[in-house]
């Protein structure tokens, strides 16, 4: 019986990963590091990057407009919106297709998340997310909420596996190194909406993995050439929050009886993991709210 995460690190399965000491230092100085390709991801999710993009594009076609609008349809399908302007996303991807409950256990993603977190960790989401031909760069952003001091821990890590190489023209994802150790929103320090000095672009190769503190700054750059940049993003968080997406809400019974020791674990599927109220709970509205009583940080693009 898995008790906690360390299990699973102590896993033979997870015994070689290509997340190295090298890797988790940069990850704690800058906030992120970029994993290089190698075949051994291929063989853990048992498919390479075009059979994943094709069963990608066949759900994007079932799905349609309302692809990836999984726990915010009140926002989206039933006001005719889209999810995310300015980019095509897939959601509750564990539900459709078992190579992304391979994708989320990655040992190398698992071992990331657990060092930063440095606690008993939770899938809170995996996706499918791909800039838009010409759509808006995005502001600069975190992805969850900030600290508030110094001897507060980090609660979240954000994994990007690339279906396809990343470049500027693409929209390739770009970082602030060091941001992650900043306390407060980014609007605080900057103006998110204007380009950083120290931004740098993430140029990948087909197949890498970028592990990102959700506390980094970080945007999505501009599509120009229409090119596909498709990523599949693993989220973790602290095993004592809510997940962005409730997978026992989302995903079918049938499904989760499929799924291993080490899967339900991970992703919170137990009989004994608590089950959130909450369709999805992310840091958008807390954000929002706190602009609401902050008007000063409220910058205009």
């Amino acid at each position: 019986m898995i008790k906690n995460t360390q299990d699973i690190l102590n896993n033979p399965k997870y015994g070689s990963s290509k997340f190295t000491s090298i890797y988790k230092e940069q990850l704690e100085q800058d906030g992120y590091c970029l994993l290089p390709p190698d075949n051994s991801y291929w063989e853990w999710i048992g498919a390479g990057p075009e059979k994943i993009r094709k069963i990608v594009n066949s759900l994007l076609d079932k799905e349609g407009a309302s692809a990836g609008s999984e726990g915010k349809e009140e926002f989206t399908v039933n006001k005719g919106k889209k999810i995310e302007q300015g980019a095509i996303r897939l959601g509750n991807l564990l539900n459709k297709n078992e190579i992304f409950s391979k994708i989320a256990t990655m040992p190398e993603i698992i071992r990331a998340s657990h060092s930063i977190i440095q606690n008993d960790i939770k899938l809170s989401s995996v996706l499918f997310r791909q800039p838009e031909f010409n759509g808006e760069e995005q502001e600069i952003h975190i992805d969850w909420e900030p600290r508030w001091n110094q001897s507060e821990g980090f609660n979240d890590i954000i994994a990007f596996l690339y279906l396809e190489d990343a470049n500027k023209s693409n929209g390739a994802t770009i970082v602030i190194p060091g941001t992650h150790k900043k306390l407060g929103y980014p609007c605080q320090h900057i103006n998110q909406h204007l380009k950083h000095p120290n931004e740098f672009l993430i140029e990948a190769k087909k197949g890498s993995i970028l592990i990102l503190n959700a506390l980094t700054w970080h945007k999505g750059g501009c599509n120009t050439s229409g090119k596909d940049r498709g990523i599949i993003v693993i989220d973790y968080r602290n095993r004592k929050l809510k997940q962005l997406l409730n997978l026992k809400m989302y995903i079918r019974e049938n499904i989760i009886k499929k799924f291993n020791d080490i899967e339900k674990y991970l992703f919170g599927l137990r009989e004994r993991d608590s089950f959130q109220k909450e369709k999805s709970v992310g840091p958008g509205e807390k954000y929002k709210n706190w602009l609401k009583e902050n008007p000063k940080f409220n910058h205009s693009k």
